[in-house]
This record gives structure tokens, sequence and C-alpha cells, in this order.
């Protein structure tokens, strides 16, 4: 059906046709200024309509989901397209915006998705919020000179966007504009841009190349993440801050140089690149967040700037091609996780100011064989040196207090450990599964022995314990097959469960003179002779 629009109407108003499926062309007088939202909504077989240029207007959603409306033409007089004007008009493939737009509103042609071709009136200015999202078939884009903004969204899920030849005056990129543009390939951003919003290139699979021109100060969270084929990255000389993810899973890129101007690289910036063989860290660099150069598995050295002030957690875990890593004088702590699987490190030097190293800091550093610990070290926490199975020989620095839950769990070569003599707590698992442990000295002032802390430490034949332990906690020596010889402390109180069961060698042990209980299950597995001197003390 063929809609004519009678001479002298000024306007169609707010739903005047939606959901009319029989229209097919409407035909619009000289005399009409304003199209009123929804006007045309859901006339699903609207195919054709030509604008003249008395239309000044067109209000919101006024032709949203006129699924077969192929083309539209608009008259120079057009100032205001309205919110979702053609929103889901899947047949639109080609559209000529008027010379008298300055901006296109918040998904004006939001799933177009057979928009190929829209010719851009020089007086543009802003391209709104989704404005083109998921127009799949938008190849190439020419923005006019004067083009300032594109708006969060605008072009996100552009599939087939290969190449944008100009990019006007734009200042500011959006939130995700570009996000999944995945044929992207072309792109060469302005001076005079100073913002580019967080994920706003995200997932652009076929970016090979970017430089950031100077005007931008900060790359916002996962601006380049998951862009697999980029390459060679140009960062502006005054950039302070790359953000949380920013090129996290940018796999190709080999080598990124970062400027003297950069104060701080966000949580899991540079994690899964995997190809990241160099990086050259400025001395302007104070802070590196969590997880920053995770799973960068083909990086094998790197030295950390004088300045630097803060490592976060699992800064490198799983780098595991990584050798060698120089640490400044300036770090206090090594954080949670640090090198956790860095399979390959074999060197590194702590500082010497260094207090604590966190939990799981070296663990499944299966490569170092020896570790020089600073005097200054007062704590080594939880799983922090566990799985480190060619770590040979250790000596812990008399400023060390305590030893963390399996700290060294599962050294397996590890045969001499020098304990501080200031340290009062040994955690549960600390020493478990040491096989290569033949002895080791406990210090005096040592208070607490945690449970199963030298369990399945094999090769330990003989020990003394400290006059200041009052419990022998269950399992603290459980499964030590070559342990044969005893020394308990006569302040000795009380023995738990299973605290030497499996101890099948062992048959040199005292019983303390102030002992008052031991758990029926201590020495399971012992040699009769053991068991029997301490039955008397065994309760049910």
């Amino acid at each position: 059906m063929i809609l004519t629009i009678p001479d002298g109407t000024k306007k169609i108003h707010e739903k005047e046709y939606t959901g009319r499926e029989d229209l097919e062309i409407v035909k619009i007088p000289a005399t009409l200024t304003c199209i009123g939202a929804d006007a045309f909504r859901s006339c699903i077989n609207l195919a054709w309509v030509a604008l003249p240029n008395s239309v000044a207007v067109i209000e919101s959603r006024a032709f949203l989901g006129c699924l077969n409306l192929g083309f539209v033409f608009m008259g120079d007089s057009i100032s205001a397209l309205g919110r979702e004007a053609f929103r889901d008009c899947s047949a639109l493939y080609k559209v000529v915006l008027p010379h008298s737009l300055i901006k296109i509103e918040q998904e004006t042609f939001r799933g177009c998705a057979s928009l190929t071709d829209v010719r851009w009136p020089d007086s543009l200015i802003t391209i709104g919020k989704s404005a083109f999202l998921g127009c799949a078939k938008l190849e190439n884009i020419r923005f006019p000179s004067d083009l300032t903004a594109i708006e969060d969204s605008a072009f996100e899920g552009c599939a087939n966007l290969a190449g944008i030849s100009t990019w006007g005056s734009i200042q500011t990129i959006g939130n995700s504009a570009f996000k999944n543009c995945f044929n992207l390939t072309d792109v060469e951003l302005p001076w005079g841009l100073s913002t580019i919003g967080y994920c706003a290139f995200m997932k652009c699979k076929s970016l090979a190349e970017i430089t950031i021109p100077n005007t931008v100060t900060h790359i916002q969270e996962a601006t380049f993440s998951g862009c697999t084929s980029l390459e060679r990255v140009t960062l502006s000389e005054s950039l302070v801050m790359i953000d949380i993810a920013a090129f996290s899973g940018c796999t190709h890129l080999a080598r990124i140089d970062l400027p003297d101007s950069l104060k701080e690289i966000g949580n899991g910036a540079f994690r899964n690149c995997a190809s990241l063989t160099r990086i050259n860290l400025p001395d302007s660099l104070m802070a590196i967040g969590s997880g920053a150069f995770g799973r960068c598995t083909s990086l094998t050295e790197i030295e950390l700037p004088t300045g630097l002030v803060q490592l976060g957690y699992y800064v490198f875990a799983d780098c595991t091609n990584l050798q060698r890593c120089v640490l400044p004088q300036s770090i206090r702590t090594l954080e949670k996780g640090t090198f956790k699987g860095c399979s390959s490190l074999c060197h590194i030097d702590l500082p010497n100011a260094i207090t604590t190293i966190g939990e799981e800091a070296f663990d499944s550093c299966t490569g170092i064989s020896q570790i020089n610990l600073p005097a200054s070290l007062s704590s080594i926490q939880e799983n922090s040196f566990r799985y480190c199975t060619n770590l040979t020989n250790l000596v812990l620095p008399d400023s060390v207090e305590l030893i963390g839950v399996s700290a060294f769990h599962a050294c397996l070569s590890l045969t001499q450990v020098t304990l501080s003599r200031s340290l009062k707590y040994v955690s549960d698992r600390a020493f478990q599964s040491c096989h290569g442990l033949t002895t080791i000295d406990l210090p005096l002032g040592l208070v607490d022995i945690g449970a199963g802390a030298f369990k399945n430490c094999t090769c330990l034949t003989q020990i003394e314990l400290p006059p200041s332990l009052k419990v022998i906690r269950k399992e603290v020596f459980g499964e030590c097959t070559g342990l044969t010889t005893v020394a308990l402390p006569n302040g000795l109180e009380e023995i738990k469960e299973n605290a030497f069961a499996g101890c099948a060698s062992l048959v040199n042990i005292n019983v303390p003179a102030a002992l008052k209980k031991v758990d029926p299950t201590a020495f399971d597995g012992c040699p009769n002779e053991a068991r029997k001197k301490f039955a008397r003390y065994m309760y049910s």
C-alpha cells in the first residue's frame, strides 16, 4: 500500500501509524516539518521513504523496527535525529545524512545489520552512544573534519569494519566505541585526541599496529584487550597510566617501549601477552598492579626500576620462561604470588631491606637451586617456596620469626637448612615432603611446630627438639621412615595424634619428665620398643 500524506500537513503525530503492516511506500508533502516519536514504528513492510527539505525534525523511534526499509534520503533541513530513529531497520543499506546535522543521537542506527554506506555531513560534531552498534556490514568510514566525539559503543560490533581513512578532529573516543570490530586493521589516531575510553578497541582481532598520540595521558581499562594480532605499539610520550587489562591477551605483541612519563601499570595490563619477550620499564614507574605481566610466557628477563615502591599480587605469575629478575632496593614486601609458576627462574636477588616474602611468592619455581635471603627478613609466609623442587640449601637470617604454612612443602632436593636463631613458629606442613632433608637444628627459642611440619621427610634421621617446646602437634614427624633418633625436651607435656606415625626406624627416643598425655595413635607404625615406652601416657 502507498500512503500519501495530505498537502498542508506539518507534523505526523506520535504513534500515528505505529504497527501498520500494510504500508510499503510513504509520500510526504513539502509542507511537513516534523515526524513524531514512534510515528512509523514497526511498519515492517515499509520499504521506501523520501523526506523533503521541509522536514527539520525526526523524533525518537520514528522508524524503529521497519524491517524492510532499504533506503532513506534526508533533506538538508534536518537538524535533529531522535534516539533510536532507525533502530533495527535491518534491511537499511544506505543513508545520506543531511548537511545540517550536528549530532547523531543515541542508538539512531543500532542494529541496522545491512547498512554498508553512510554519507557523513561536514557539519557533524558528535556520534552518540551505540549509534551504529551491531551494523555488521559497515566496512569503511571517512569521518568529517569537524567531528570531535565518538561516544560509548558507537560502532561496537561492526564486525566487518576494516578501515577508518580519516578521523576528523576527534578529541574523545568513548567506552567500547569500536569493541568487537573484528576486521578493523587500519587505525591512525589523530593528534589532539585526549581520551580513549575503556574497552574502546577491545577484541579488534585484526588490528596489527597502533600509535597513541602524545596528547593521551591515560590508557584506560581493557582498551586493547584481546587484540590478538597487535604486534606494534607506539605509546604517547605523555602517558602516565596504563590501566587494568589495557593490553591483556595481545598474544602477538612481542615488544613495547614504555615512555619516561609513565607512573603506573594497572592490574593485568599485559596479562597473557604470550609473545612478549622484552619490555623496558622507565625509572619514573612507581607501581605495578596485580597480575600485570602474568602468563607472559615468552618473557625471559626483566629489570624493575629503582623508584618502584609497589608490586601487586601475582605480577609475574606463570611467566614460565622468565629466568632473571632484578628487584630494586625500594621494595619492602614481596607480595602474594609474585613469581608463582615461573619454572625457569634461576636468578633472583632480593632487596636488602625486604621484610616479608608473601604467600606463594616463589611457589613452583622449579628452576631455583639457591636463594640469598636478606638480613632484614622477618616473615616467610604460606606456600612461599612450595614445590621449589631444585632448591638444595637454605639459610634463614636471624631476623626470621615465622615460617608460614607449607612454606617449603615438597622442596624435594632440599638437603640443608639453617634456621634463624630468632625463629618462634614453624607452621603446619612447613617442610612436609622434603625428601632430601637429612638433619635440621631447631633453635632454642622455638615455641611451636605446626601439624605435619616435617611429615614425610623420609631421609631425616635424627632430631633434637628445643626445651621451649611443650606440645608436639599431630603428624609433625609422620611418615619420616628414616628417622631413628629423637631427643625430646624434659618440659614436653603432650604428644598429639599420629605425631610419629609411620616412623618405622625409630628406635631411640626418651620419655620427658613432664610428659602428661600421648595420643594412642602417636606412635602407630613405629617399632614396639618406642610404643611401649609411652604406653602408660596414652589415653583413650
